[in-house]
């Protein structure tokens, strides 16, 4: 029987299956079955200490396979042949299998093809068939992993024009505010002031729920978390020159934390979390992405767990650390995201990213009339969630020849002899452990020599508890005076619990006479989900060639294999041209679901606007995303 009911659709580029093209047809064409196979995963074996069975990852798919049956139905033997030399040579230029399903308001979802092929049905009854008017085929055709909406989307991140950062709300009185129940479920707690953590002004809020949930894992060890939310009323905002809200929300022994927030019953798109210190301990900005003009409510929704160590679970009373809770603090709102630079040419931006399996990026960074200067696009899975960012001038805590004007961080430092004279101190808990890239962004010109680079471990009495030294010779990044690669390091020197309160240190110094200025230190996780790019479009009044001011970087596709990085200045791309020399790159720039972060420095235009253009890829069925907000 065939499939389903006649509103189904089905076509390879123009040769189309579906029942409603075979009404007026001298030759019907029906579609007997159809399977899409499925991708295969390719998986990488990792090497560890487990006794039985393999620690494995996923991380690629192989092609997979789509299989129809069809057939052709008519009483003129040529007209038969016709269609099947249609056939032919469809699958012969095949590009695209298309597939809409019967339900009402199904979506399309596009198999992107490498090629296929036709094999005719000659079963034992094929001559009685024949005398029928009847002729059946396999079709088998190679398809990428994944399929695809039919409609390419665009997710735009970048500062805004006109606003000022300002505080929404202090937090030091709980004026306005009002407890409710988190989503989806759970019951409302009360609110307090709380004055043991907080991040300014001596006061933060404190949600109490009125239950937790305990989890045991082992060993004395359990895991704590509490969840509730809070609702500020009264407000009368205009989002669209600030777009950006941020909280700032206790990060004191968690070992996890998710933070949502709402406008006028809303849910707004995540724009990513920063780490910052605060006088009473560590604190995590989260960013929210609303250009409403006009906002009167915003709710705010916490999870915390924490990783508690007592002996006596789960039959005594729970113990833990006495400032375990929900505290959240100075509610702003701004131009950019709270991760973004003074400067403007340093931010992690988090894209809303559709579909249900990861997808190449296009990622375009432009600015209206300045060049870009020096790029440097980095990706990757850990970035923006955990509060990890790749910039370090924030953790300085010993800078020699310590100054301002800095293009990137806004402040600058001279390279020097001897340990003890470039220090940063990093929190260890928002750090992602394995390999690491570390750069230097030189100020005004290429570092060279050679430079040695002791990390530790601290704990937060100071107490160095693993160290190791490397000895790195800066390598520029082609077509670049600005990024260097100074050399790789594996962080932190131990392993460390969640939750940790310790630092990972890192003591810079150059060996040998004299020094370099420099204006940022980046500090780049890398794994097989990470990419970086570094291109050279020229700084100045925006002037094709010279200083570009549109950088695109285009994913790999069947028809460019290798991908593309292209400088221009028209926004059509009517004058791009391939950047070549000028650029470098490592990995493949990809969008994962829900949410993918995009670190950008540049050293030319401020606030350029970074967007991301991708299809959204599918497992199986493609989603209707006209209506889709991100979140």
């Amino acid at each position: 029987m065939m499939i389903a009911e006649e509103a189904w659709e089905a076509s390879i580029d123009d040769f189309d299956f579906s029942p409603a093209a075979q009404r007026n047809s001298e030759v019907k064409v029906h579609l007997y079955g159809l399977r899409r196979g499925r991708p295969e995963p390719i998986v990488k074996v990792i090497e560890s200490m487990v006794r039985d069975g393999d620690l494995e990852s996923v991380i690629a798919h192989k092609n997979r396979d789509l299989v129809l049956l069809a057939a052709f139905e008519g009483h003129d033997p040529d007209a038969l042949a016709e269609k099947e030399e249609e056939l032919a040579l469809a699958i012969a230029r095949a590009r695209t299998f298309r597939w809409t399903p019967s339900a009402l308001g199904s979506a399309t979802t596009v198999y992107d093809l490498h090629y296929g092929s036709l094999a005719f049905n000659d079963d034992s009854d094929w001559d009685i068939d024949e005398l029928d008017g009847l002729r059946t085929w396999t079709i088998e055709l190679r398809a990428r992993p994944f399929g695809r909406s039919d409609v390419e989307m665009t997710a735009t991140a970048g500062a805004a024009t006109g606003g000022t950062d300002t505080q929404v709300n202090a937090c030091d009185s709980l004026t306005g505010w009002t407890a409710v129940a988190p989503l989806p479920s759970g019951g409302a707690g009360t609110l307090s002031i709380d004055t043991d953590r907080y991040f300014e002004g001596g006061k933060s809020i404190r949600i109490n729920p009125p239950s937790s949930s305990e989890a045991p894992l082992g060993g004395g060890y359990y895991t704590f978390t509490l969840e509730g939310a809070a609702e500020l009323t009264g407000l009368s905002l205009s989002l669209a020159a600030t777009p950006f809200l941020s909280v700032k929300v206790d990060g004191t022994y968690a070992s996890a934390r998710t933070v949502r927030m709402w406008a006028d019953g809303v849910e707004l798109a995540d724009a990513g979390s920063t780490y910052v210190g605060g006088p009473t301990g560590a604190f995590y900005i989260h960013s929210f992405r609303c250009t409403d003009t006009s906002v009167s409510k915003l709710r705010v929704q916490i999870s915390v767990s924490y990783t508690v160590y007592d002996p006596s679970f789960p039959t005594g009373t729970l113990s833990g650390p006495p400032l375990m809770g929900i505290r959240f603090d100075d509610v702003r709102r701004g131009p950019v995201p709270a991760n973004a630079s003074a400067t403007g040419r340093e931010t992690t931006s988090i894209f809303p990213i559709a579909g249900s399996a990861r997808t190449e990026a296009s990622i375009e960074i432009a600015h209206a009339t300045s060049g870009l200067g020096d790029v440097f696009v980095y990706t990757s899975p850990y970035l923006g969630v955990t509060g990890y960012t790749p910039d370090l001038r924030r953790w300085a805590t010993t800078v020699a020849g310590d100054g301002g004007g800095g293009t990137i961080s806004g402040r600058t430092g001279a390279l020097a002899t001897g340990a003890g004279t470039t220090v940063f101190q990093i929190p260890a808990a928002p750090l992602p452990s394995g390999s690491y890239l570390l750069h230097v962004v030189g100020n005004g010109g290429a570092p060279t020599g050679t430079v040695t680079v002791i990390a530790r471990v601290r704990s937060a009495a100071g107490t160095v508890l693993g160290d190791r030294s490397y000895t790195m010779t800066p390598a520029v990044l082609p077509g670049t005076t600005s990024f260097a690669v100074l050399g790789a390091l594996t962080l932190p020197t131990v392993d460390l619990p969640e939750g940790t309160d310790c630092v990972v240190e890192l003591d810079i110094a150059k060996v040998g006479s004299g020094g370099w200025s420099w204006d940022e230190f980046l500090l780049c996780h890398v794994s097989d989900d990470a990419a970086i790019t570094a291109v050279a479009a020229g700084t100045g009044a925006k002037a094709l060639g010279a200083a570009n001011n549109r950088l695109w970087i285009d994913a790999p596709t069947p028809e460019r294999s290798a991908g593309g990085i292209f400088l221009g200045t028209d926004p059509a791309r009517a004058d791009a041209y391939h950047a070549g020399v000028v650029a470098g790159a490592w990995g493949e720039h990809q969008l994962v679901p829900r949410y993918t972060p995009i670190f950008v420095a540049n050293t030319g235009a401020a606030n350029p606007s970074i967007t991301a253009h991708y299809w959204p890829r599918w497992l199986f069925h493609a989603r209707d995303l006209s209506g889709w907000t991100g979140v």
